[in-house]
């Protein structure tokens, strides 16, 4: 505050009101870009845990699928997907619908392959079940994978 011809001025000037202002709107605006820096990065989060959930889902089905006893006939079919009932079929494929209703085609594997334990010289016969998640370009976006083990089928049956 400034003295006037003796007297206190009373209020603030144009130049401090302006300088304030200023100073708020910056403040403002860096908060605004942190919000909205947030929002993009939990919905991509989002979207990123929906495929990993959907991509678990399908080999948690395609796994509990072979072992009701259905191995050999996946591996005679070279369209695996056509055995599973939760799959949705279109013109462009077979597929399953996320959260966001994007759509996700799932591409599921099973081959058989011996693996070699680490203890033994013995090996075991394994099925290996891969999951594979793309979009619409084709591009994979997501895989899991899982071995099932012979032993562990045959005492699955009985």
């Amino acid at each position: 505050m400034k003295y006037f011809y003796g007297h206190k001025e009373r209020g603030a000037t144009l130049l401090e009101l302006l300088a304030a202002l200023i100073i708020i709107s910056f403040i403002v605006l860096t908060f605004s870009i942190f919000f909205t820096q947030s929002q993009l990065f939990t919905k991509n989060t989002e979207e990123k845990i929906d495929i990993v959930n959907l991509n678990q889902y399908i080999l948690y089905e395609a796994v509990d699928f072979l072992h009701e006893g259905n191995i050999e006939e996946v591996l005679q079919n070279e369209v695996h997907n056509s055995y599973f009932s939760f799959l949705e079929q279109s013109e462009t494929g077979y597929f399953i619908q996320g959260n966001n209703d994007q759509m996700y085609y799932p591409f599921i594997f099973v081959h058989r392959n011996e693996v070699q334990q680490e203890e033994s010289i013995q090996s075991l016969k394994a099925y290996h079940v891969t999951v594979s998640l793309r979009d619409e370009t084709n591009e994979t976006i997501s895989e899991l994978y899982e071995l099932i083990y012979e032993t562990d089928l045959k005492e699955g049956l009985n």
